[in-house]
């Protein structure tokens, strides 16, 4: 082994032990938000997958009109904003933009903007690709390309909402694996995992692109966010179906956090 092997060798392994302080030194950072009220209304999206053959921007601009219409200023999504590189044999052939510069261009470009709505995101499986890969973290671009969006994080993150002795606290998720055999089954066993004194009072799950909401299960209220995705080739060999659609979140918080929330979720029904 040469010198330069053995430099090159320690260089990965002081960059890994970098990453892994940094991930340890945010964990379970949370984004403190302020509401004018302890009324809140919140728009939750997730897997846009924007850059793939099957992404939906024209619906996702309809979504965003009338999250403005219906009054919501503050929208999360709960990851897999662009579709990535070589996630399984034969990605390449679903792609509409290929590599990391392309699929942000489209975000910056295509994402809706409309005044006064601020999205808040996590990055998801699709997302990170380019970051197991080349090491970019997407996520950090767009936030930096686009003024209303924020990046809160890889996967999982929670926002904490606090107004005058009234609080909450929102879990964005992104998990993996596959779908299961019952569409509340991942969300159940999610919520079963979690300490007494750790959990959220909403967590909203991306990845599945599923809809569901399970009110109050063990004190949490569940949201499986949907997609703004056609059903994609893969989808279709795997017999998974796409819940293609948006949820407005409708809510009060108190000292003890979510006491009532009305789910409602606008489904898009593909021609």
């Amino acid at each position: 082994m040469t010198k330069k092997t053995i430099l090159d060798e320690k260089n990965k392994q002081i960059n890994v032990l970098e990453e892994q302080v940094r991930v340890l030194s945010t964990e379970g950072v949370t984004n403190v938000l302020k509401p004018n009220s302890k009324h809140l209304k919140i728009g939750v999206i997730s897997d846009t997958h924007f850059g793939s053959l099957y992404d939906m921007p024209k619906l996702t601009k309809k979504v965003f009109k009338r999250f403005k219409d219906k009054g919501v200023t503050t929208v999360y999504h709960a990851g897999d904003v662009v579709d990535g590189n070589k996630m399984f044999r034969g990605h390449e052939f679903e792609l509409r933009d290929h590599g990391m510069d392309e699929q942000l261009a489209r975000v910056v470009n295509d994402f809706p903007h409309e005044e006064g709505i601020t999205t808040y995101f996590i990055t998801g499986s699709h997302d990170l690709s380019f970051y197991k890969q080349v090491g970019m973290d997407i996520g950090d671009l767009i936030d930096t390309e686009r003024d209303d969006m924020i990046y809160l994080g890889r996967e999982s993150q929670d926002v904490r909402i606090k107004d005058d002795g009234a609080k909450a606290t929102i879990r964005l998720v992104h998990p993996g694996g596959g779908t299961a055999y019952a569409l509340s089954y991942h969300p159940q066993k999610y919520i079963e995992s979690l300490s007494g004194g750790k959990k959220p009072n909403i967590v909203v799950f991306g990845h599945y692109h599923k809809a569901e909401f399970i009110p109050c299960y063990r004190n949490v209220f569940a949201i499986q966010a949907g997609c703004l995705e056609k059903q994609t080739p893969f989808m279709q060999r795997k017999n998974l179906a796409a819940h293609i659609g948006h949820w407005i979140l409708d809510f009060d918080i108190d000292s003890r956090g979510v006491n009532n929330m009305n789910a409602e979720f606008f489904a898009h029904y593909e021609r």
